[in-house]
């Protein structure tokens, strides 16, 4: 362990990253230390990126509201646009059975709970924003490049 810290100690300011992520003084520090740990930084980054994307894939399927808000974008052309009593109600109407457990019972409780979300929701495509002037959410599925 103090060898890979010495290690990355040497080595965290020739570090740079390809993008900007979460978290990004730990990930340099992971890659710096990588020789240290006797791995490379390609297999160090590699694993940082799976375990993010597992940790993406969680978050989202773990949520009550995740299959009903990609639901309603198919249904609405990939783009949402109301107040959170609006959204609701759209998104109640995108289920065929009682609601799941963990159901947001209120707009304010929606809201929070998309908020919760959003970078999870970004990185698999869907954007959601929103508009505190106008109180309305917009939510769209980005188109894939």
């Amino acid at each position: 362990l103090f060898d890979a810290v010495s290690i990355a100690l040497s080595r965290i300011d020739d570090i740079e990253l390809d993008s900007h992520i979460r978290m990004a003084d730990f990930f340099e520090w992971v890659v710096a230390a990588a020789p240290g740990l006797g791995y490379s930084e390609d297999e160090v980054q590699d694993a940082l990126i799976r375990a993010k994307e597992r940790t993406t894939d969680m978050a989202l399927e773990s949520s009550p509201i995740f299959t009903a808000l990609r639901n309603l974008l198919d249904g609405k052309r990939n783009t949402f646009l109301g107040n959170a009593t609006k959204l609701l109600l759209a998104l109640e109407r995108q289920l065929s059975d009682d609601p799941p457990r963990g159901w947001p019972t209120s707009p304010k409780a929606l809201g929070d709970q998309i908020r919760r979300l959003v970078p999870d929701l970004r990185r698999k495509g869907i954007e959601a924003i929103f508009i505190k002037n106008g109180r309305k959410w917009r939510i769209t599925r980005l188109e894939e490049e």
